[in-house]
Formats: C-alpha cells, structure tokens, sequence
C-alpha cells in the first residue's frame, strides 16, 4: 500500500485548488501515480485523472483519492511519495522504500 508524506500531501493540495480556481468544472479529481521509464531510468509521475478504472486500486489520504493502476502496483509496494527541495529551493516528488 503506498502512503504519502504530508509535504507531498500539502504540495499536491494546493495544485488541485489552482486547477480548480482555473477550470471549476473539475470538483474532484484523483491523481494517477505512475513509473515511467527513461534515460535516468525510472522516474515517478503524478497526473491528475477525472475517475478510476475497473484495474485501479483506489486510495484515500487527508481526503485526495490517489489511483495506481493493477500493473504499477508493485513499484509502489512498501514506498512513501515524499515532496522535498534541493538546495536551489526547487521541488520534486520522491520515493522514500520503507522496509
């Protein structure tokens, strides 16, 4: 089961008031966690999605509903999605494994 830090829960808190301020159709969207995999190897995504599939395991956390889909659910056995900021004071999503 995936958990999530609360900075990440703030940071992706405030983005969904901005998406809602700019497009108030949207009300209560989830957010699709995902691995993609490129030249740095494996990077974790977050997108916003209007509802969940038949094969997404749903997870409610302080109230934002986060979907993985059945095929990306072992990358996220046993992790944290953390937000943290480099030393330029730019952020980015994490994963923390917890054993």
């Amino acid at each position: 089961m995936v958990k999530v830090s609360q900075a990440a829960v703030k940071v992706i808190k405030q983005e969904i008031d901005n998406i809602k301020q700019e497009d108030p159709s949207i009300q209560d969207p989830y957010i699709r966690l995902y691995m993609t995999y490129g030249w740095g190897g494996p990077r974790l995504q977050l997108a916003l999605a209007e509802s969940a599939t038949d094969d997404d395991k749903v997870t409610e956390i302080d109230g934002i509903k986060f979907i993985i889909h059945a095929n990306q659910q072992p990358y996220f056995a046993n992790v944290t999605v953390d937000y943290v900021r480099n030393m330029f004071g730019l952020g980015e999503f994490t994963l923390v494994h917890s054993s």
